[in-house]
């Protein structure tokens, strides 16, 4: 029985055309330069992960953008990612615990002081 292609090339089950441009563009390469907290200073400063040998993620070029709000990402601003590189950006951007959360100015109220 032969292998799925998809599943050797490491290719997603949805939004394949994008993510095959995005890690085309990267030369099938982990395109994190530092952001996870690496020098990759033996490999040029760019990590040296490749595809096949590990799956890669096309996800926001910018690791500060919330997972939640990643799927809102035009296709320009998306980067090739190996898993440790991804996860340690992520770690690195993320906002401490007692920072303010991000509101909705939807749920904003209007000042209703009236003014003497």
């Amino acid at each position: 029985m032969n292998p799925d292609p998809r599943t050797v090339l490491g290719e997603p089950l949805a939004a394949t055309a994008i993510w095959r441009t995005v890690i085309t563009s990267a030369g099938g390469r982990c395109t994190c330069a530092g952001a996870c907290g690496r020098s990759h200073a033996r490999t040029e400063n760019r990590c040296a992960t490749t595809t096949p040998a590990q799956r890669l993620y096309a996800a926001p070029t910018d690791p500060g953008i919330p997972t939640a709000r990643a799927h809102r990402v035009a296709a320009a601003d998306l980067a090739a990612w190996c898993g440790p590189c991804l996860d340690g950006a992520h770690r690195r951007h993320t906002p401490p615990a007692d920072a303010e959360p991000e509101t909705s100015a939807l749920f904003d109220l209007p000042d209703l002081k009236e003014s003497a």
